[in-house]
């Protein structure tokens, strides 16, 4: 449901960033990774980006990338050892940090 939320907050967010597109909030927004799918590709198709604000956000998105990979690679290495049972917050931040 959470992740639902934020992806049509993106999307009333790009009707938002058409009408606006050098608003400071705009321009904050794209840099942000879950947004910068939608907000990026209205702020280019508007032409007023830059080229290095493309890499910028290009370099932000490949790093989220991975660093959510590797949180998930933490989490289902140990969880699968735990055989069903369910974690809660706490046991997912013991699984993240050990070793």
């Amino acid at each position: 449901m959470v992740l639902g939320m934020l992806i049509i907050s993106g999307w009333i967010l790009v009707y938002l960033a058409a009408a606006f597109p050098n608003a400071t909030w705009t321009k904050t927004l794209s840099y942000i990774p879950f947004f910068t799918s939608e907000l990026m590709l209205v702020r280019i198709a508007l032409g007023v980006v830059f080229w290095c604000e493309i890499v910028l956000t290009i370099v932000l998105m490949l790093v989220a990338i991975s660093a959510c990979v590797w949180f998930s690679a933490r989490v289902y290495r140990l969880g699968v050892l735990m055989y069903g049972q369910r974690p809660g917050l706490r046991q997912l931040v013991k699984m993240v940090w050990m070793k």
